[in-house]
């Protein structure tokens, strides 16, 4: 058999083997005796085709094949057939002038019938629209081939046994049944574009499937503003499928995709289908998720992402469809948009609701914008918590990358941090930090005693003294080097031992430079609160004193004290007029 007549073959069964099988089911109104005679037209074309070479219409050939086996088996059958229920015939012919006369319709609108429940529509699509072997929607859905072909085999007794008819829907009821149907195949497509398990990120054959449908219903309904939000939708979410994943596997994050690699056939395809659904209705549910994807493609960079944007279509989603993702998503965008601590506290009311307690995305989604906030070992609570929740392969392994990183920040990187959102201008807080004679009013230690000199830092490389106070040692002064600074954004500075600690006295043995630093971060929440975050970073120090540290988490309860008594002095300096 020629390379050729295969080709030929797999080729019309991915583009025509709908239409077959649809126009076969209204000759035999039995589903399984049309889904045999298709399987027979195709087995039939490779037989045929090498001798008398592929058709010039493919499927018009194998619906003709298909069909005249169907005539064949009804003539032996046809006392045996009279006593079986069959499905209900079109007794209403739509007319040419409404488009909708195709027997593809009928064949999709039949597998979708609302009498079935989800899973078996999701399984008939899969099986007699798109032509996937039951092993293969077997995979799809995670469960054995005998439970997939007995779920099959329901559903199309169902459908004849209720009498479902195979029609498309009267005008009355046909939007309502084209939303199911839209539903059905936004949940096949999203299904593949991150299969729920398994070793790959994205189910191709179901991705493939889905725009397959989308497509085949926006030709045979071009004027459903609907179908052309959904359509616009998928292939703006599929246009950026070959930057999701690095050369290596790794999962490549929206913010780290190479946008070089993204379709712009399939962009513009996409913006031009969502323009003229906007243009024919008011925004629905999919026309505002495809205008969020044209909003990321349309960003040449990350940093250029247009967030407040994105927040106010998420806005307008939830009230088109309120739903807990919907919150997430936005949740999300808000941090994008706000800072890591705003999309925290955006996320923090959804941890109570039930339909997101085992979804793995919002566990993600905490860890981020926590690691972002140097929160490292609620971080690294958060990446487990996402890892437990998640049986996709390439996913578990970014989490644990990351749940590895923030591991080390806590223990082998001797990195320990605390975080608090402040209501004062970063502005304000930063002139705290960089202003020594302050550092008492809000030291958690107990062990500063003041600054030597009234010098405030204003450059890295500076040097600030401070008297101590530390009983083993009595009283002393400590060194501090500035090796961080950048204006209301960071300070931050490498502790030594100075004048009268045992460490300076003469004989002492201990290094000169302990390797301790102290960073405080000032990330803007809002156009009048900051969230502080106060570093402790001993990774520089010997191992025996890190270990003795506990990783510096000895620091803690302290530096928890200190930010305490920063916001408080923030707040009185609010109330105190001059200050400023």
């Amino acid at each position: 058999m020629s390379a050729e007549v295969v080709a030929a073959v797999a080729q019309a069964h991915r583009r025509d083997w709908a239409h077959v099988l649809a126009a076969t089911a209204r000759l035999t109104r039995d589903l399984d005796l049309a889904e045999e005679c298709t399987q027979d037209a195709y087995a039939q074309a490779l037989r045929t085709w090498p001798q008398i070479g592929v058709p010039d219409r493919p499927g018009a050939w194998l619906t003709t094949a298909a069909r005249n086996r169907a005539r064949d088996v009804l003539r032996r059958e046809s006392a045996m057939r009279r006593a079986l229920p069959l499905l209900v015939p079109d007794q209403v012919v739509a007319g040419p002038e409404d488009g909708l006369d195709d027997d593809r319709l009928r064949l999709v609108f039949t597998c979708c019938h609302p009498a079935l429940s989800r899973d078996a529509q999701v399984a008939l699509t899969l099986r007699l629209v798109c032509g996937l072997s039951t092993a293969e929607v077997a995979r799809a859905f995670l469960v054995p081939e005998p439970t997939m072909a007995a779920r099959i085999t329901r559903a199309k007794k169902k459908i004849t046994n209720a009498r479902i008819p195979y029609r498309v829907p009267s005008p009355d009821h046909l939007a309502a049944r084209v939303n199911a149907v839209l539903e059905v195949i936004h949940l096949i497509f999203t299904t593949g574009h991150t299969a729920p398990t398994g070793a790959q990120l994205v189910r191709r054959d179901l991705v493939d499937s889905a725009i397959g449908l989308a497509r085949m219903l926006h030709l045979l309904m071009p004027n459903d503003a609907e179908i052309s939000a959904l359509l616009a939708l998928l292939l703006l979410v599929h246009a950026r499928a070959d930057s999701r994943l690095s050369a290596t596997g790794r999962l490549q994050l929206l913010s780290e995709q190479d946008r070089g690699r993204w379709d712009t056939q399939l962009i513009s395809e996409g913006v031009a289908l969502l323009t003229g659904a906007l243009h024919r209705q008011p925004p629905t549910r999919y026309a505002v998720e495809a205008a969020i994807a044209a909003v990321h493609t349309e960003a040449p960079t990350w940093q250029e992402t247009d967030w407040v944007e994105i927040v106010g279509l998420y806005d307008v989603l939830l009230n088109l469809w309120p739903s807990p993702v919907v919150e997430l998503n936005r949740a999300v965008a808000v941090g994008m948009r706000d800072g890591p601590q705003a999309g925290l506290d955006a996320l923090t009311p959804l941890l109570a609701e039930p339909v997101l307690a085992t979804y793995g995305y919002l566990s993600a989604a905490r860890a981020d914008f926590l690691r972002q906030l140097h929160r490292w070992a609620e971080a690294s609570d958060a990446y487990h918590e996402a890892m437990t929740l998640t049986d996709n392969g390439v996913e578990r392994a970014f989490l644990a990358e990351r749940l590895a990183e923030m591991q080390r920040a806590v223990s082998d990187r001797g990195l320990v941090s605390v975080s608090r959102r402040i209501a004062a201008p970063a502005a304000d807080i930063f002139r705290i930090l960089a202003d020594p004679r302050r550092h008492n009013d809000i030291d958690g230690s107990g062990m500063l005693r003041g600054a030597v000199s009234d010098q405030v830092v204003s450059a890295v490389g500076d040097v600030f003294v401070m008297k101590m106070h530390y009983p083993p040692y009595g009283d002393y002064e400590m060194d501090n080097h500035v090796i961080e600074y950048e204006v209301d954004r960071r300070i931050g500075w490498r502790p030594e031992p100075g004048r009268g600690h045992p460490d300076t006295a003469p004989g002492s043995t201990t290094p000169r430079r302990w390797g301790h630093r102290w960073t405080y971060e000032l990330t803007p929440d809002g156009p009048d609160a900051t969230v502080v975050t106060e570093i402790y970073d001993c990774s520089h120090v010997p191992e025996d004193r890190r270990e003795s540290m506990d990783g510096g988490r000895i620091w803690l309860t302290s530096m928890t004290e200190t930010l305490q008594r920063l916001d408080a002095l923030c707040a009185e300096e609010r109330h105190t007029p001059g200050t400023h």
